[in-house]
């Protein structure tokens, strides 16, 4: 066959690196020495499969309903309950046309491994492996009690080839719940919605036994963090049919984006051999690891995913080759709440001097890139996380139906003082046109409420508010201050039970009441 179809497939990566050295910062720092390159092993030297996550999967039980998955974990294939793991996800009802909006009852929140079930390893081709891992999971859902579940991840080999039987990706199964499988296409050529990439790291040589996993998920020192965490298929943009498998998973302060640290493995194919691809002898196989951040803009939130972009130094570590300085952007788009930063979904890498690897972007209508991100907020693997920080950003449509107020307005005057209520539609940020108008097929995400006393009945009147936005499936924004300033949010339920920061407001047409809502939580 010619080239190796990437996205979907779960590769095992069996190209078994030497476990560097990691800072002394604490357990989670993932910063690796850049002196240190990976040496590559044999399968049978490893002693841990280390496995890693994005997919996107649909309900058995309930038509349009979907999951958005990541995780990162580890276990021995020898003994397979020796197992860890960790992740974030958010199940959606997409069956709605504009926005979905995430189901109450396992919603979003963590999951963890509690334990290995199965593992059968299928044959290799050179750094990948198939097989099919199973894992005992608990998801740990925003204001709900843990759920036990079977996580399975699939691995399919098209190069070999060899083939499990089952579609690429993950199955999860919560029993007496709900089954989530691949998104698979009836189109020749086009593989599920979502990628896994499961490396085998061998141990450190200074204690002869591997850490345990940290959970991925966690506060450093209170400060607030984002993670991200990807898979992708990109092409060369400097020599046909070159192709580059990475994937990796870190975190970042967005206030303070020197504040950031990840890693992860690459893989660079040849992908014009009419046998199969080769690895390239250039910058080849290796590991890489983020030095500092260094750009970040978001555009709102969905449950616990951020919709953004995300620049990153980094610094790769070829397989027997000095360190390369490159640059790497992670690109993440939210389609169940139409947050779309305008670029394509997946990661662009730039090696100076040397090449630059973007995302395969299809000429097909419906078909994705070849790749998957997902950039979340950070939180402990608890019950009800919450989100450490985020600016979101929706637009609201007042009904002028439901205003009510107690006074008359008064001669000179434009609005009536004393107490009033008003109500209207929250929408995914980008909704409403520049007249203030939804389209006709838009569907709200949740509910807006504002009710206080106006002092000032003047044309540039003022009042003293206090609002909620209702957001289906996560909870309530509660604000305070007044109508004419940036008001405190001073708390809410939910996922946003902790918050606290600022709400400003950006009018799109004053004589129907639409605006933006942009919340900055610190």
């Amino acid at each position: 066959m010619k080239g190796l179809r990437i996205f979907g497939l779960l590769i095992l990566l069996a190209a078994v690196f030497a476990t560097a050295t990691y800072g002394a910062s604490g357990p989670t720092n993932l910063a690796v020495e850049s002196a240190l390159a990976p040496a590559l092993q044999t399968q049978e030297e490893a002693e841990r499969l280390e496995f890693t996550f994005v997919v996107v999967n649909k309900s058995e039980t309930y038509a349009g309903h979907q999951l958005v998955m990541s995780g990162k974990g580890t276990f021995d294939p020898n003994n397979i309950e020796d197992a860890d793991g960790s992740g974030v996800y958010v199940v959606s009802d997409a069956s709605s046309p504009q926005s979905p909006k995430p189901i109450v009852n396992i919603g979003a929140g963590t999951w963890r491994v509690k334990k290995g079930v199965e593992f059968t390893a299928g044959p290799t081709y050179g750094a990948a492996t198939g097989g099919i891992a199973d894992l005992l999971i608990e998801l740990l859902p925003v204001g709900g009690d843990p759920i036990e579940a079977i996580l399975r991840v699939v691995c399919n080999l098209p190069a070999v080839p060899y083939a499990t039987g089952s579609p690429e990706g993950i199955v999860l199964t919560v029993p007496d719940v709900d089954t989530f499988t691949p998104i698979t296409s009836e189109t020749p050529g086009v593989p599920p919605f979502g990628i896994t990439i499961i490396s085998m790291l061998s141990v450190g040589e200074d204690d002869g036994e591997m850490e345990e996993a940290a959970p991925a998920m966690q506060m450093y020192d209170g400060a607030d963090r984002l993670e991200f965490t990807f898979m992708v298929g990109n092409k060369s943009e400097n020599v046909a049919g070159d192709q580059l498998v990475m994937s990796g998973r870190g975190s970042f302060d967005p206030y303070n984006l020197a504040d950031a640290e990840g890693e992860g493995v690459f893989y660079q194919l040849d992908n014009d051999s009419e046998d199969r691809p080769k690895p390239l002898s250039g910058i080849g196989m290796g590991t890489w690891h983020v030095k500092e951040g260094i750009g970040f803009s978001s555009i709102g939130a969905y449950g616990v995913a951020t919709a953004g972009v995300v620049d990153l130094l980094i610094e790769l570590h070829p397989v027997d080759g000095d360190p390369i300085e490159a640059t790497l952007r992670v690109v993440c788009n939210v389609p169940p709440a139409a947050l779309f930063t305008g670029l394509p979904e997946g990661i662009v890498l730039t090696i100076p001097d040397v090449d630059t690897f973007t995302p395969k972007v299809s000429d097909t209508p419906g078909v994705p890139p070849l790749g998957i991100t997902l950039i979340s907020w950070v939180s402990e693997l608890e019950p009800a996380p919450t989100p450490a920080w985020g600016i979101m950003r929706y637009d609201v449509a007042a009904d002028l139906d439901t205003f009510d107020a107690m006074r008359e307005v008064a001669d000179g005057d434009v609005f009536p003082t004393g107490p009033f209520y008003l109500e209207g539609n929250i929408y995914p940020n980008g909704t409403l046109d520049a007249d203030g108008v939804a389209p006709d097929d838009a569907e709200p995400i949740g509910i807006f409420r504002c009710w206080g006393w106006q002092y000032d009945g003047s044309a540039e009147g003022d009042a003293v508010v206090q609002q909620i936005y209702e957001l289906d499936g996560l909870g309530e924004i509660h604000l305070q201050g007044r109508d004419s300033q940036p008001k405190a949010v001073i708390g809410g339920t939910g996922i946003f039970r902790d918050v606290s920061g600022v709400a400003l407001r950006r009018d799109i047409n004053p004589d129907n009441v639409t605006f933006h809502a942009v919340f900055d939580f610190r």
